[in-house]
Formats: structure tokens, C-alpha cells, sequence
């Protein structure tokens, strides 16, 4: 599957399910919150944490391994 790697003011919610698919993983996060995020960037052959660690820096949010899913939390944005 040819997935995107470059973001122009996307919705963090819809990169955030490019990396599940890209890296087979699940991403637990409040969609409602995160509604207003959008960034533009690159996802590239970076990490998935090094991927997060940008994400969650763009958008000052952090993130915890539970059970092999990814805790995304953030208080949202303006």
C-alpha cells in the first residue's frame, strides 16, 4: 500500500492513521481533542517513536506504551 509521507496542514488524526497502518500498530487517541490539530510534515524511514516524538512535539502532547498500544494524550488545540 502506497501510503503518504508528506502532510500540508493535515489533520493530526488522519497522519496519526497513516503511521497505525504503516507500522501495524494502534494508536489510541481522543479524536474530539485533536480535532483541531493540523500540521504539515514529513513522515520519512524516521522511527514510529521518533515519528511520535515529532508529532507530539508539533502539538504538545505525549504518549505511553500500554499493552502494545500507543496512549496519545493531549490537551488539543487552539
Amino acid at each position: 500500500e502506497n501510503l503518504p509521507e508528506y502532510f500540508d496542514e493535515q489533520p493530526v488524526t488522519k497522519i496519526l492513521q497513516v503511521i497505525e497502518k504503516r507500522y501495524g500498530v494502534e494508536i489510541i487517541f481522543d479524536e474530539d481533542t485533536l480535532s483541531r490539530c493540523f500540521i504539515t510534515t514529513r513522515l520519512r524511514d524516521e522511527s514510529l517513536y521518533e515519528q511520535l516524538d515529532l508529532i507530539c512535539t508539533i502539538i504538545g502532547a505525549t504518549y505511553k506504551e500500554v499493552d502494545a498500544h500507543i496512549v496519545l494524550e493531549s490537551s488539543g488545540c487552539q
